[in-house]
This record gives structure tokens, sequence and C-alpha cells, in this order.
């Protein structure tokens, strides 16, 4: 395996702010970046290096984090004020961590707030790192970020291919709860069917049938944005 550059966190801080007690937080991938198996905590850093390399230079590109959790992505990040935002059900623990690292630049708001107080067409880049298994109806989450993306956009997702091998390695991890609602190529397939083309794809940690989560990069190739259901 490459060695993975280690990510900008402080987990000291992480532990203090947050229990893994807390199913809320629990679900955040807090106990991922925590886990006592060096392979969880290799294999989630391994995938957010990647989805970064998809990123490129984004310094002076909008870019939303659609799910951000903890807010980790953005510990990565530095950009003026005004280009980074994030986005998830309950923002208050990216807000309390991002807080503890001193980052004050980061925009946050709740999901259910964005088709209303953020225009269509101004992202650059959308980013959402295991967060599309999860949501109850995808083609309504996927258009909901296609509109909020520029023409010829990027979106960047990453996700677990609910294999045999993935699920064996989740039960060692003691990882048991079932609320995944698809795997990553199901959602790969519903968002090249609403306009997206791909761009970019890595598979880790090695090709099927040992892959264990996908990372790709699209790009907004239909201009014509359909109408959100409402």
């Amino acid at each position: 395996m490459p060695i993975i550059p280690k990510l900008r966190l402080d987990k000291k801080i992480l532990s203090k702010l947050f229990s893994l007690d807390d199913p809320d937080t629990y679900e955040m991938a807090l106990a991922s970046y925590l886990h006592w198996n060096p392979f969880v905590r290799y294999i989630v850093a391994w995938r957010m290096q990647i989805a970064l390399r998809f990123l490129g230079r984004y310094e002076e590109k909008k870019v939303l984090d659609y799910g951000c959790g903890l807010g980790i992505l953005f510990l990565q990040l530095t950009a003026r004020e005004g280009l980074l935002y994030g986005t998830d059900l309950n923002i208050k623990p990216a807000s309390e961590l991002l807080a503890a690292h001193g980052r004050s630049d980061i925009s946050l708001f709740p999901v259910a707030e964005l088709e209303q107080i953020i225009d269509d067409h101004i992202f650059d880049v959308i980013i959402s790192l295991e967060v599309l298994e999860h949501v109850d109806d995808l083609p309504q989450t996927v258009l909901l970020m296609k509109n909020k993306l520029k023409e010829e956009g990027r979106l960047i997702i990453s996700g677990p291919t609910e294999n045999r091998f993935y699920g064996m390695l989740r039960n060692i991890a003691g990882f048991t709860g079932e609320y995944h609602h698809r795997d990553i190529y199901q959602i790969v397939d519903e968002i090249e069917n609403l306009g997206f083309r791909i761009t970019k794809k890595r598979i880790i940690p090695l090709p099927k049938p040992f892959d264990v989560f996908a990372i790709y990069e699209f790009v907004r190739v239909d201009t014509n944005s359909r109408q959100l259901d409402r």
C-alpha cells in the first residue's frame, strides 16, 4: 500500500469535543478517524487524499462539501473567506470542530436550507464523501447538487461497495448498523443518468473483488437543469 499523508486533524481536540457513544457524531465518521484498527484509519485517510487530488487547484473556486459531517475536509483546505461552504443535517459538530481549530472562514448551513439560500449555478465543485448511500431520495439530491453547480462544474463523491469483502471488513471493524440504501456503483449509475460524465475514478484498496471504497469525479454535461420535485 502507498504511504498516505496524515490528515490535518488534532485528534485530541476531536476526542475532547465528541464521544464515540454519541450516535449523532458516531455516524459522521468519528469512529473511523479515531478507530483502534490502523487499517480503518488508513483507508479513511487514503480516501480523502484521493478526493483532494481530484479536487486539484481550488483556491479561487467555490467549493461545497455536501454532507460535511464533522468538517474534517475543511481542515485540509485553505482559501479566502467566501469560497468554502458546508452543509449537513446537523451543522453543530462541524461548527464546534472548526472553531476549535481556529477556522472561521467556512460558511455552514443546514441542508434543508440549501435550495432556498444558495443561488443556482454558483459552485465550481461539490464534494460528497460517504453521503449518498444514506439519502432517501437519491435522484432529488443529485438534481439539487446539479442545479447548484456551474455549467461544467465538477462533482466528487466516494462511497462503499457493499460487497462481501466490504461487509467482512465492516464486521471486523465493529460497525454493525444497516443504514445504507445503495452501493457506490448504483449511485454512479444514477448520477450518470442525471446529466454527469465520469472524468476520474479510483478504487481502494484493491481491484474487485477486494474493492472497499470507490472515488469518482464527474463533470456536469447536461446544461438543461431538470426541475426538482416539490
